[in-house]
């Protein structure tokens, strides 16, 4: 199955039936969920991105149980908190894609072009979410990345940032973080300002104990009107949950 072969090539995690990318903290160093918020914990190693392939096409057979397994996963939706997180669509969009994310993350780098294609096809009918979940015990940068894009947010520049992030993930030094904020004209006293607050911490801080609240374990960790849906997916899986939701609900899209 198409599942089956995506475990295998991109080191994917079988968690309650839901499969989630494994960028996340090796297990020498993992504790107990909600131990310590800035250090969300998971089951295994980090997979290197050069193991990941495209996902192969899904077959009629795998279609009808991968919608079995959606229409099951909507009897107990997951409830997540919009709060003031950046939301890219209209707030009235009838399906919510929630983004659990860290801008070092490899595997999150590599969802990008897939939640861009989204966001095209749905474009006016979805809303994007992003919730910050800096893996801190594996990539150094995260959570000072995470702080310049919610500093980013307080001047209604976050996606232009986010987008700049994932493009240069693999230097997330301070100079970049600076540098993306000049660029997307940023005023930069008041961006070295609110990154450095508490606030902007506990914002973050705030978005990591809801996704350990959650038992989001590794990143990206997708939820599609209420579903988590398993990342490294074909665009084509995205559309099957939708129907599924779409006749479930009686909603048109």
């Amino acid at each position: 199955m198409f599942l089956k072969q995506i475990s295998q090539t991109c080191g994917l995690v079988v968690l309650a039936a839901t499969l989630l990318i494994s960028c996340a903290t090796p297990p020498e160093k993992s504790e107990q969920a909600g131990a310590n918020p800035t250090a969300p914990t998971a089951q295994n190693t980090e997979t290197k991105t050069e193991t990941v392939a495209k996902p192969p096409a899904i077959t009629p057979d795998e279609k009808a149980a991968f919608a079995k397994q959606i229409q099951q996963k909507l009897e107990n939706p997951t409830k997540v908190p919009l709060g003031s997180s950046p939301v890219l669509g209209p707030k009235d969009a009838p399906i919510t894609l929630v983004e659990f994310s860290d801008f070092q993350c490899p595997y999150c780098g590599l969802a990008q072009p897939t939640l861009k294609e989204l966001e095209a096809k749905y474009k006016g009918k979805m809303k994007l979410v992003f919730k910050h979940f800096p893996l801190t015990q594996v990539h150094e940068n995260a959570m000072s990345a995470a702080l310049a894009a919610w500093s980013a947010q307080q001047q209604g520049k976050f996606f232009e940032y986010h987008d700049l992030l994932f493009k240069r993930q693999k230097d997330l030094q301070d100079s970049t973080l600076v540098a993306i904020a000049k660029e997307v004209k940023l005023d930069l006293n008041r961006f070295n300002k609110d990154r450095a607050s508490a606030q902007a911490k506990a914002a973050i801080e705030k978005d990591m104990q809801l996704g350990i609240l959650l038992n989001v374990q590794s990143t990206p960790t997708l939820i599609l009107n209420g579903v988590a849906m398993p990342a490294g997916l074909p665009l084509e899986a995205y559309d099957i949950a939708v129907e599924v939701w779409s006749k479930k609900t009686g909603t048109k899209i």
